[in-house]
């Protein structure tokens, strides 16, 4: 009986010896992996994240309206970035932006987006950052920060099939890479919009409905096929938002867990990595009024 009792000890130590040991050799192996990781994956960062040079467009901004209607405006002036998008009727979405990068399925470039493995070392990269969802980045080292207020948001007219909404973000145009039986194809990024080129990104800073008597800050995550009639898009709200009126408040975005969500809501179109090629900070609206003084959208990288 004694010696069934050593024999058993042993056996436990023996297993909780395996268990230690199981578990930092997996925590080696992810420390190696961060370490890997680091050195071969390249990030996308922004040119002038702190608006310092002014009037639009500029060196490092383009600005554009999609669905522009009166009253709307872009500019870049004394470091900051102000927006305004006033849609009417309620018949359509639109939007003010400034652009970096490449938009899908235009042939055509305005600045590109830097690109490495620290932003120190970052250069305009036309090819964008490339993310692969077997190597994940880590959650809480790849960051989107800004800061900025809410100006202005009014309700101007219900809308037709949906309620009068007020978005501030930032949107990642990405071209993709997808699984097929003939192997791993890359999409035509810059390809009509007969067919699915790109998938688009939606991050809302700051998000709102207009509930019949008031303004309602709304959450998201989730996706629909909006971007140009074809492309997936991902909507995603930050977890911290900006709702109140003439506060200034930084908003955070975790670009890797936005990565991921990414690939998890687009899983059965067996899509294995996305190049970010350009992006798109604006301010968009249906019936809706919506002015944002930006002071800087930047990315940071932890490590």
């Amino acid at each position: 009986m004694r010696r069934l009792q050593i024999l058993g000890a042993v056996v436990v130590v023996s297993l909780v010896g395996v268990v230690v040991f199981q578990e930092y050799r997996y925590n080696q192996l992810d420390t190696s992996y961060q370490q890997l990781l680091s050195t071969v994956q390249s990030y996308f960062f922004f040119q002038d994240p702190d608006f310092l040079i002014s009037g639009m467009p500029n060196q490092r901004w383009k600005d554009e309206f999609w669905n522009y209607e009166e009253g709307s405006f872009i500019n870049i002036s004394n470091g900051m970035a102000n927006l305004r998008y006033s849609q009417l009727d309620g018949k359509r979405y639109g939007n003010a932006n400034f652009l970096q990068g490449k938009e899908p399925h235009k042939n055509n470039e305005y600045v590109s987006l830097l690109v490495g493995s620290t932003e120190k070392t970052a250069v305009e990269g036309p090819c964008g950052a490339t993310f692969y969802k077997d190597f994940p980045v880590k959650p809480n080292t790849y960051l989107v920060k800004s800061r900025l207020k809410i100006t202005e948001r009014q309700w101007l007219s219900n809308t037709i099939e949906d309620t009068p909404k007020a978005n501030i973000g930032v949107t990642l145009f990405c071209s993709f890479q997808k699984r097929t039986v003939n192997g791993v194809e890359s999409s035509d990024y810059d390809g009509d919009t007969t067919e699915m080129r790109a998938v688009v990104i939606d991050n809302f800073f700051s998000s709102s409905v207009w509930n019949g008597t008031a303004f309602a800050p709304i959450y998201y995550k989730h996706r629909a096929f909006t971007a140009y009639g074809v492309d997936p898009t991902i909507v995603l709200t930050a977890p911290n938002q900006l709702f109140e009126l003439f506060v200034w408040k930084e908003v955070v975005i975790d670009l890797g867990d936005v990565i991921k969500q990414t690939f998890d809501l687009l899983n059965e179109l067996n899509i294995i990595g996305i190049t970010v090629k350009g992006v798109q900070i604006y301010a968009e609206s249906s019936g809706v009024l919506i002015g944002a003084q930006i002071d800087y959208v930047k990315v940071e990288l932890v490590k």
